[in-house]
């Protein structure tokens, strides 16, 4: 989990302050958003990041744990994709994000977060692709 709130008692911080010395790189970040960073609900961009470090004089892995957080490498200024992996993106209603997708539910079904749930999703649709195409392959014989 974020340590946001610790770190900002530590400094004597509000999430409002913070928002405030975060707003010259990215306008949008207010002090909603820093709850949303707090609470893992969102991450901060890298360059909101880099700022949100310099306002509490901390590093990265003070806010967040090493494996909650990796920044994509740029190429061209572009964010890349580690080989052999590739980036999808799908679109389903708010409110199933907010009903199925929470931490705490993720949490009871053991899966760290919503990759390792896509993941184990994908690893069971090719599961059942190969079991079809072998009951198929066995009626054509």
């Amino acid at each position: 989990m974020p340590n946001y709130k610790q770190i900002l008692l530590e400094k004597k911080m509000t999430q409002k302050e913070l928002a405030v010395a975060t707003r010259a790189v990215d306008p949008r970040v207010d002090e909603s958003m820093i709850s949303k960073f707090s609470n893992y609900v969102c991450l901060p961009t890298p360059k909101v990041a880099t700022v949100l470090c310099e306002s509490l004089s901390c590093n990265m892995t003070e806010l967040y744990q090493k494996d909650e957080i990796t920044f994509p490498k740029k190429e061209n200024g572009k964010a890349s994709t580690p080989t052999g992996y590739t980036n999808i993106h799908i679109q389903i209603t708010i409110e199933q994000k907010n009903r199925i997708l929470t931490k705490e539910n993720l949490q009871l079904l053991g899966y760290k977060n919503q990759t390792d749930l896509f993941r184990d999703m994908l690893n069971n649709i090719d599961s059942r692709i190969k079991r079809l195409k072998e009951k198929s392959s066995k009626k054509e014989d």
